[in-house]
């Protein structure tokens, strides 16, 4: 306990709104971006408990901006952040498709599952239910996202080759071999397949297609549905790629997209930055932290900068 009680009292410390002569930003943002998200919940808890206040709400009392949301969404168990990313995201009369796809696509059958409870929780609601109202999900991208959060994908790690194969041939068939494209056949095969299986019928596609299965469904698709396909395939084949490119999104969006990018850096920190970075430079030629530093200001900027630096 030593350890994060001596954390609890240097972040009170920290805080004007609990005596301190100013708020020292770089010191919570020292503590708070390097602890894991487990610790981070502990540190609330016993600060909580020692000194009877609400950490979050102190930190809150103290930030504003970028910064402050940041601070809070560390805060936040991981599930009850997507499920607060999905809530905002399909709240009012537009729907952030981009941001729907991208999670319910990225996260396996357990995390699904505690996101959808966490969603219940915080709204009441049931977030399938939810998922099927937007208009904008109406139709197959909708369809997609659904048999996703229905936790429909195997988990089998051993792929049976035959099944593959004809898995490989379906889609050729309904797909580049077709006059129109057999869509719905495409969702129940990419929605059910475990990542070893996705990943063998890939390679098994592309030999008997003469081409990747990304490349036919760039020439099938289109919209939505399109982005939502390719993302279960960079999300079981490529996931470090797939999010150096969203980060890539959100720097080049000169600031429109600072939640996309809060919360890629947030949910990717404790899984594969390092990566993310590597494959960042590959990508794009340019040091990830850096660019970090150059579509950022201030206390927002650092505390991203830290994240990155895992």
């Amino acid at each position: 306990m030593g350890d994060i009680d001596k954390d609890v009292e240097t972040l009170k410390n920290c805080l004007k709104s609990c005596g301190a002569a100013k708020t020292d930003e770089d010191t919570i943002i020292k503590i708070v971006a390097n602890r894991s998200n487990v610790m981070r919940q502990q540190l609330r808890n016993y600060y909580n408990q020692k000194y009877s206040r609400d950490l979050v709400f102190d930190l809150k009392t103290d930030l504003d901006g970028k910064f402050e949301t940041a601070i809070v969404a560390l805060f936040d168990d991981p599930f009850i952040y997507d499920a607060k990313s999905l809530h905002k995201a399909m709240l009012g009369a537009g729907t952030d498709t981009d941001t729907c796809i991208e999670i319910i696509c990225t996260r396996p059958n357990w995390y699904l599952k505690n996101i959808m409870a966490a969603y219940s929780n915080l709204t009441g609601g049931n977030l399938i239910t939810d998922l099927k109202s937007e208009v904008k999900l109406k139709g197959n991208t909708g369809q997609l996202l659904v048999n996703l959060l229905e936790c429909q994908r195997s988990e089998n790690p051993e792929p049976n080759k035959e099944t593959i194969e004809k898995y490989a041939e379906d889609l050729i068939n309904g797909g580049i071999k077709k006059l129109g494209t057999d869509q719905k056949l495409f969702i129940d095969i990419l929605s059910k397949t475990s990542t070893q299986e996705l990943q063998l019928l890939i390679d098994t596609y592309q030999k008997k297609a003469g081409e990747s299965l990304l490349t036919s469904i760039d020439k099938e698709f289109s919209g939505d549905i399109q982005k939502t396909l390719k993302t279960i395939i960079y999300a079981n084949t490529t996931p470090s790629e797939y999010f150096a490119g969203r980060i890539n999104e959100a720097i080049t969006a000169g600031g429109k997209k600072d939640e996309l990018l809060m919360r890629i850096l947030i949910t990717r920190d404790e899984v594969d930055m390092p990566k993310i970075k590597e494959c960042y430079k590959k990508a794009y030629g340019k040091d990830m932290v850096e660019s970090v530093k150059e579509a950022t200001l201030g206390d927002y900027k650092n505390l991203l900068v830290e994240l990155c630096d895992h």
